[in-house]
């Protein structure tokens, strides 16, 4: 059981399972949607929907809940994130308006290891990057694409060169 400290509400944090995952995905289109209105919602629901789709299926996504009695799995938040050897790699989380001061976030991001200021790409724009415009991120939208996280991974590891333009 993770404790946030700030308000010092018990949580607990557990892998995602089948049962999440509508609520996953529906809050992941919504949110990125509203955070993002001038992408149409036909283009939203059909194109963005195969990106989270693919993404959930390839990184790993947590679930916060409510670690008291009387409120079994009373959700707080969730987030998709992963680790390579070379990146903390996020890309997307939600928690819910009424958990956002107990440091849900902070407790998923801590199952992940994540240490201030290591080397962390986004997929995708979103309001953790509030949070994290101090440390050392970087936006990186072709985490989105098929095989982007192995064309990043080679860009960084040197072997894919910028094009020369001719």
């Amino acid at each position: 059981m993770a404790l946030a400290q700030e308000r010092r509400l018990p949580i607990r944090i557990r892998a995602a399972d089948a049962s999440d995952s509508t609520m996953i995905y529906s809050n992941w289109l919504k949110s990125y949607h509203g955070q993002n209105k001038s992408i149409p919602k036909a283009v939203m629901k059909t194109l963005h929907r195969q990106v989270v789709c693919r993404l959930l299926g390839q990184a790993h996504t947590v679930v916060a809940v409510v670690d008291l009695p009387g409120m079994d799995d009373e959700f707080c938040g969730w987030l998709c994130a992963d680790r390579t050897d070379r990146f903390f790699i996020c890309h997307w989380g939600y928690v819910k308006r009424e958990y956002r001061t107990f440091g849900v976030m902070t407790a998923m991001l801590n199952v992940f290891d994540y240490k201030r200021g290591e080397p962390t790409l986004l997929s995708h724009d979103f309001i953790l990057r509030k949070d994290l415009r101090r440390h050392n991120f970087s936006l990186v939208p072709h985490l989105c694409h098929e095989g982007g996280l192995e064309q990043v991974n080679k860009l960084y590891n040197g072997e894919l060169h910028e094009l020369s333009e001719t």
